[in-house]
């Protein structure tokens, strides 16, 4: 099982922290993983299930699940920030799928 290092929050910071507006869920949400001294997360494990979004409203009939892969979500996150690609909606769920992993890592 590989570990994902979730180093780029310290770049995912600095770069949203002048676009955020004063007192927002976003600030205070790193604000407090900057006070409590948060700067990498170690992650075990890179594949998750995830609920495609056709199927996650439709509550009459099972959903239809999807593999996803942290990796491939922090790869394509950090060229957004790295090398200034253009974000598209995909983006979205891929930072939904990071917000997730770290919410269940910090709180184990």
């Amino acid at each position: 099982m590989s570990k994902t290092h979730l180093t780029f929050l310290k770049l995912f910071y600095e770069f949203y922290q002048n676009k955020c507006p004063k007192g927002s869920a976003k600030e205070r949400t790193f604000e407090k993983l900057q006070n409590d001294n948060i700067e990498e997360i170690v992650i075990d494990g890179d594949f998750y299930w995830t609920v495609s979004l056709e199927s996650m409203d439709d509550f009459n009939r099972d959903p239809e699940l999807t593999v996803g892969s942290l990796n491939d979500d922090l790869s394509f996150l950090n060229s957004l920030i790295l090398e200034d690609y253009d974000a598209g909606y995909l983006e979205l769920e891929r930072l939904a799928a990071v917000f997730r992993f770290m919410s269940k890592t910090i709180r184990a």
